[in-house]
Formats: structure tokens, C-alpha cells, sequence
């Protein structure tokens, strides 16, 4: 049974806090939808704007598709263990694993980035990407929500991965090689031959 618990967002915001202490000490991750923070535990939680403020700035509504840890267990989606909603079933918050010592931070560079790793990680992360297309599921919004810790690469907030009937396995596979150029643009700091080594790597690679 999926783990989807209905709650207030001032309650769920008390929660947090007893599961984090000082909020605004252990923020991992902010985007246009919340904030994610580090529990004490080690696992992590994110709270949607709707907890944090009186409007609605968006939100998602809960339904089955929406893939849990529960439903499918890959090393490479922190899929959520456990999805909070409130008395309209809107999503205000859900907890998941957490992916330490990520990379792509925006701080490091394409210098300090192993590509033979990184390909190594790609193709890793392509298996579980075959087992999610076999179930008609599409890959959304990885290219902000992609980490690497230097040996793995990791898929986060997967709340609005869709089932499509049409996706195919290349379709994915672009998402995740647009993903990877998407990182390696954002911190390459003129070592074109290293970032040129993966592009032709994909070239060469077919699926």
C-alpha cells in the first residue's frame, strides 16, 4: 500500500521541524516549487510553498501513478517513501532518501568532473531507465533534478514523471544525455576536450 498520509500544512510544518530542528540550518535544495531539508535521520524532507506561505503559488494533486519507493525500488531514482496531502489531496510535501556529496552544485567544475566515470554512471543509470520505460513512463524536468557524486548519478523530485503510451527507451535516454549536457555546460570552464569526450561518446553509443 502507498504510503500517502493526509495532514495540515501548519502540522506538516511542525513535523518537519521536529524532524529537522532549525529549518532554515539545513536547507539541501530550494526550486520554484519548496524546499528540501536534511532530517536528523539522514533522510530527507521537502515542503512545498503551500506550507511555507498563504497563497498557492502551484501545486500537484495526488494520484496513484505517481511513483513511490515502494513501487519500484532503483538505485537510481530517490523515488518518495512517503507523500503528504491535505483535505483537497493537493501535495504539500513528501520525504525521500538522500543523495550525498552531489557534483553537479553549481560550485565545481568540468575539470574535477571524471567523465570515464560519469559514462560508467550513464550507463548504469540507463538499466533502471529501461526498467521505468517498460512500465510506459516518461522522465520529466531531469535536467535540473540530476546529481552526481562523482561515481553515480542520481534522479530527484520524480513527481511529475508521466505515464505516456508512445515513450521509448531512446526518448528517455535523450532526457537523461540532455540532463548530462545540460550539467557539464553549466560548469565547463573552457576544458572543451573533456566535455567533447562525452559528446562523441554519445555519438558513438546506440541504442
Amino acid at each position: 500500500m502507498k504510503n500517502v498520509l493526509r495532514t495540515t500544512p501548519k502540522e506538516l510544518n511542525e513535523y518537519a521541524i521536529s524532524k529537522v530542528g532549525n529549518l532554515d540550518q539545513h536547507i539541501i535544495g530550494t526550486g520554484s516549487e519548496g524546499t528540501t531539508y536534511l532530517m536528523k535521520d539522514g533522510k530527507t524532507i521537502k515542503l512545498f510553498d503551500i506550507v511555507m506561505a498563504e497563497y498557492i503559488l502551484g501545486y500537484k494533486l495526488y494520484n496513484s501513478s505517481i511513483l513511490m519507493k515502494q513501487d519500484l525500488n532503483l538505485e537510481s531514482f530517490y523515488f518518495p517513501y512517503v507523500i503528504y496531502v491535505d483535505k483537497e489531496n493537493r501535495i504539500i510535501g513528501y520525504e525521500s532518501d538522500y543523495f550525498p556529496n552531489n557534483i553537479f552544485n553549481g560550485f565545481e567544475t568540468t575539470a574535477k568532473i571524471d567523465l570515464d566515470k560519469l559514462i560508467e554512471a550513464r550507463e548504469n543509470m540507463i538499466k533502471d531507465i529501461k526498467v521505468l520505460t517498460t512500465k510506459g513512463y516518461k522522465l520529466f524536468e531531469l535536467p535540473r533534478n540530476l546529481l552526481f557524486d562523482g561515481k553515480k548519478l542520481g534522479a530527484i523530485d520524480t513527481l511529475d514523471y508521466k505515464v505516456q503510451r508512445d515513450i521509448t527507451l531512446r526518448d528517455n535516454i535523450n532526457t537523461l544525455d540532455y540532463a548530462i549536457d545540460a550539467e557539464l555546460k553549466l560548469h565547463n570552464n573552457g576544458s572543451d576536450e573533456k566535455y567533447n569526450k562525452i559528446l562523441e561518446y554519445k555519438k558513438r553509443n546506440k541504442y
